[in-house]
């Protein structure tokens, strides 16, 4: 029972920090009710646009079907983007898999077209091709790793315990 309360509750928290929208409170003719309704709208507002800058990462769902142009939700999050970019240096991510490169290439030039736009400096902001946590790991250390970790699994299976004791390759 405790379990289902806790999946409950975070899926309410999930979906309150992922559509803001769901919960806004209307505003209602007596002014500490529309200042609290304000108060409400601002909060769930500020919780979307501070997940928007910390994901920084813009995927094909923000365009146009197989095109270049920023749908609404796109120029939503690259307007909110280019705010903080204003005043702070940082990255942002076009994580664009499997579209044709001349589609990428026009998207790239979209964002870069609303960010120039927005007043941003072009000096302030980089764009990559990365997920939102950041450069992660090279895929030829990921490489390295594996091939480590079987040549690990292995020697372990080259190994016999014989009375407490490991040897490797057999016999004592």
């Amino acid at each position: 029972m405790k379990r289902t309360n806790l999946f409950a509750t975070c899926v309410l928290f999930a979906i309150v920090g992922c559509d803001h929208t769901r919960f806004v409170v209307e505003p209602h003719g007596d002014d500490r009710g529309e200042m609290n309704a304000l108060a409400v709208n601002d909060y769930f507002a500020d919780q979307a646009d501070n997940a928007i800058v910390r994901q920084h990462t813009l995927y094909d769902y923000h365009f146009d079907r197989n095109g270049a142009t920023l749908n609404e939700l796109g120029s939503h999050e690259v307007a909110v983007i280019a705010a903080h970019f204003k005043t702070n240096p940082g990255r942002l991510n076009l994580h664009l898999p499997g579209a044709a490169e001349a589609i990428n290439t026009s998207r790239q030039q979209s964002v870069r077209d609303a960010l120039s736009k927005a007043g941003v400096d072009p000096a302030q902001v980089a764009l990559g091709d990365e997920l939102p946590g950041g450069d992660g790991i090279g895929s030829d250390r990921v490489i390295v790793i594996l091939e480590e970790k079987q040549e690990l699994s292995s020697d372990d299976s080259d190994r016999t315990t014989v009375a407490g004791s490991t040897s490797k390759g057999g016999s004592q």
